[in-house]
Parts: structure tokens; sequence; C-alpha cells
């Protein structure tokens, strides 16, 4: 019987380019006992751009902290889909690895869950607390991550503020808009419930009937109200995150949310890294929307007890996760930041 030839295929990402070649292929040979028999012919490159060798089944390895993973070719991409989240998930964990790490976010759990009863007040400390982690990424290119706690309570709260004003600024057209249009979706709902009553009592009129005498009357204000979304989803959101990791690093004041030179930079910023940034946001969207879903249901099966923990919970499954996304875009869009504004003194103890 013909032995099968084997190719092996080594990809590495931007933080694994730099490792040894040779040191990697004895790691793979006796890593795993069975590809060393197979003695596979190995080459290094972008799985997705190399093409494999005549009569070869390509076999990929990625290399990490935790070892060698191997996928291969014919369970792509599934799995490379799955190595993904197990990636994603690996470096949300890594940092709780050290006691201290862990130690100071739990403190910071069990303060939010002091606080829960000011929302408010909550609110100030956590947007601190995860400017202060983006700041530490940033400036460490990702190596240090979660700060501490209690003594940086006031820098929480003072930048927490910041945050939450320029927040409320920047999104205040996009609220004044939704205080016009929503009575009129609010008066579409009522008319449909009294509509669903008349179909109970015996009035005979159809839904088309129903959808041609209401549509039109709120059918300007959907419209206004879904451009609206979407101007915020792919402008007014980026711009502002921006300008937040700038102001993360100190590279900018905080009313300098509203210079329009730092709006006209971090448009710049954004259109040289708009697939990071837009990718981030679709994490923040699916971060919220697994918060909601989970915690719903936890608290549903629980009859309700489990409310008790969810801003305990929160810290850990919204929170730390969307703090360390923006640290991470902050690592790699550091190169757009810091030739257009490291000439700005940074000082953190301005608060405007």
């Amino acid at each position: 019987m013909k032995s099968k030839k084997y190719g092996l295929t080594v990809y590495l990402s931007d933080d694994q380019k730099n490792l040894d070649q040779n040191l990697l292929k004895e790691i793979v040979k006796f890593k795993k006992k069975a590809f060393k028999e197979l003695n596979p012919t190995i080459s290094f490159g972008n799985h997705s751009k190399q093409a494999p060798p005549d009569h070869h089944e390509i076999l990929h390895l990625e290399a990490h902290a935790d070892g060698i993973s191997f996928i291969s070719e014919s369970e792509q991409p599934w799995d490379e889909f799955k190595m993904t989240i197990r990636q994603g998930y690996e470096h949300l964990r890594k940092p709780f690895s050290t006691s201290g790490n862990l130690s100071q976010a739990i403190v910071m759990a069990l303060l939010s869950w002091v606080f829960t009863f000011m929302a408010m007040i909550n609110t100030i400390f956590l947007r601190g607390w995860r400017l202060e982690i983006v700041k530490n990424m940033a400036l460490s290119n990702g190596e240090k991550t979660i700060p501490e706690t209690i003594p940086n309570l006031f820098t929480f709260f003072r930048r927490g503020l910041v945050l939450i004003v320029m927040r409320a600024i920047y999104f205040l057209p996009h609220l004044l808009v939704l205080t016009i249009v929503t009575p009129q979706l609010f008066n579409l709902f009522i008319d449909f419930f009294w509509w669903v009553w008349d179909i109970i009592t015996g009035d005979k009129k159809t839904i088309l009937e129903f959808l041609i005498a209401k549509i039109p009357e709120v059918m300007v204000s959907v419209i206004i109200e879904f451009v609206m979304v979407l101007l915020y989803f792919l402008i007014v959101w980026p711009i502002y995150r921006i300008n937040m990791i700038k102001y993360a690093q100190g590279l900018i004041r905080g009313y300098q949310f509203l210079s329009p030179g730092q709006i006209r930079h971090s448009i710049m910023v954004y259109r040289e890294n708009a697939d990071l940034v837009l990718g981030i946001c679709f994490f923040y969207l699916c971060i919220n929307f697994f918060c909601v879903v989970s915690l719903s249901l936890l608290t549903t099966f629980t009859f309700g007890a489990a409310y008790v923990a969810v801003p305990f919970l929160l810290v850990f499954i919204r929170h730390w996760p969307i703090a360390y996304a923006y640290g991470w875009l902050a690592t790699k869009i550091q190169h757009s930041l810091v030739p257009k504004t490291a000439h700005q003194p940074a000082n953190e103890s301005v608060v405007f």
C-alpha cells in the first residue's frame, strides 16, 4: 500500500512571526508523535493564500502560548472559526491567570455591585475603569491590562465622568430625533392594539386596511430613525471611540472631543483602519446581545434570584471584554494616532 504524503503549513499571527522557524519545526516533531512519523513537508505562510502542493494534504498549525494546535484542510472553515473563538477566549482569560489581576477585577465587580442602586455613579466608575484598561493596553502593547482599583477610584470617576458628558453631547442629535419619532411609533403600537381588540370583538377590518391607513403616518419617522442609526453606527460611533482611545492615553484632553481638528484627525484614522474599527463595533453589539440573552435566561430560570448577581457578572462578561476590545484596537491603530498627536501634552490631571 502506497504511503500517503503529508504537507504541513505553519501560519503565525503578527506577534508570533519572530519565532525561530527551525525551533518551530522541532516543536512540531516532538509535540505530535504522529506528525514526526509522517515526516511532513513543512512550509510557512498564510494558509488562505497558499495553494497545497500536488498530492499533498495540507495540515494547518497554530502556535500559541499553550502549545500547538492542528486542523486539517477538510475541517475548514468551521474549525478555523472555532479556533478564532478559542483564541479570543484565551486572550480574555489570560490576564486573570495572575492572582493580582483577578483580585483587582473582583474588587471592581464588588464595587459595581455596591453602586448598583446609584446607576449613574456605577456607570461613571465602570467607564473610567474601562478607560484605564484601554490606556494600559495601548501604552504597553497589550502586556498590561487590569488596573489597581482602590488607588485609582478617583481617576475612574473623573475620567468616566468626562466620557459620560462627551458621549451625551456626541449622541444628542440622535436623542433629539428619537424624542420626536418615538411618540408616533408608540401611537402606532396603541392603534395596533385596538385593531386587534376590534378583530376579537367582531370588526372585520383586514390587516391590509390597517396598514394602508397607518403606515403613511409613521413611514417618515421610521426612515429618519433608520438613517440616524446608520449614521451613528458608521460615523459617530467610530469617531467617538477613536477620540476615547486618544483621551485614554492622554493624547487629548476632555474638551478636545469637540475640537474640529481632533474630529478631522479621528476621521482620518477611521478611514485608515475602517475594517478594524467596524469589527470592534460589531463585537460590541454581539457582546451586548449575548449579555441581554444570557442574563435574561439566567434570571428567568432562577426565578429572579440571579438578578442580585447581575451587576457583579456584568463586569466580567460585558465591561471586561469591551474594554479589552478597545484596548486591542488601540494597539492596532497606534501607528495612526501617535505621529499626528504626539506633540500634544499628555496631562491626566486636567479634566477639560
